[in-house]
């Protein structure tokens, strides 16, 4: 496997955790990006690389941060909801 397959799989990993803790659907995100059904299934089908545009704006549909590593990989991370009662008050 190429390190850019590798890459691809882990974003598609990511997207697939982030719709899941969002309760999206591949047409609702499809919906909420902007792109084709089509177009969202070969990211997470791994057949498509998304360039950093459409990372970005997958990640804007999903509302989640976009986290870089120390090797430069991307991946999601979903914030806790800002009405999460769940957590501790302090917001240090």
């Amino acid at each position: 496997m190429t390190e850019t397959e590798d890459i691809s799989r882990g974003l598609s990993g990511a997207i697939r955790e982030a719709m899941k803790a969002r309760g999206m659907s591949q047409r609702d995100l499809a919906s909420a990006s902007g792109m084709s059904l089509s177009g969202v299934w070969r990211i997470l089908d791994n057949d498509r690389v998304p360039s950093m545009t459409t990372v970005c704006r997958l990640a804007r549909a999903l509302r989640v941060d976009l986290v870089f590593d120390h090797d430069g990989v991307v991946t999601f991370r979903v914030p806790p909801d800002e009405g999460d009662q769940s957590g501790s008050s302090d917001k240090s």
